[in-house]
């Protein structure tokens, strides 16, 4: 579940609201879902809060401080988010439900390939670019491509440079 005190906001917004823009506010309070760490960044797409927030519990029981951001839109992507986190952070990670091509990883690749060095290592925590050729349930597919809080963990620690040995 979603630990007390982490500011997530769930709001019924009508439609029009929607449709005008006057809900920009309730989403820029509501992205930064736990926001604590400087070590590593995670960037939630979509489905992957939950099991984000379980990773950053597990990481800062290792002694890794971990953000977790629910990147909401990537298409206008928020530079100003980017510019932020990837300033503060050692490591920051997209984790999406989503091919690591061509998703919310791809283009905040490109972002970075575009524009000045930045603090952060990056990493992506997403599908390979290949057909998973079996039926599954949705916990067993997370797990094949590296979704469940083991990648996550796994990806975060490998993108700071720790080695599982070395965080034990």
């Amino acid at each position: 579940g979603v630990p007390e005190g982490t500011g997530l906001v769930i709001r019924e917004v009508p439609l029009e609201d929607v449709e005008s823009g006057a809900c920009r506010a309730v989403l820029e309070t509501a992205r930064r879902i736990h926001e604590e760490g400087r070590d590593v960044c995670l960037l939630s797409v979509g489905v992957m809060l939950s099991s984000c927030l379980e990773a950053a519990e597990r990481l800062a029981a290792g002694g890794i401080s971990t953000q977790v951001v629910s990147l909401y839109s990537i298409k206008p992507i928020d530079t100003a988010l980017l510019e932020q986190v990837f300033d503060r952070c050692a490591a920051v990670l997209t984790v999406e439900e989503h091919s690591r091509i061509g998703g919310a990883g791809g283009a905040i690749a490109e972002w970075l390939s575009d524009g000045p060095p930045r603090r952060a290592r990056f990493g992506r925590v997403g599908t390979q670019d290949h057909f998973m050729h079996e039926t599954a349930h949705t916990d067993y597919a997370r797990q094949h491509h590296g979704l469940d809080v083991d990648g996550i963990v796994a990806t975060a620690r490998r993108t700071l440079g720790q080695t599982a040995a070395a965080a034990q």
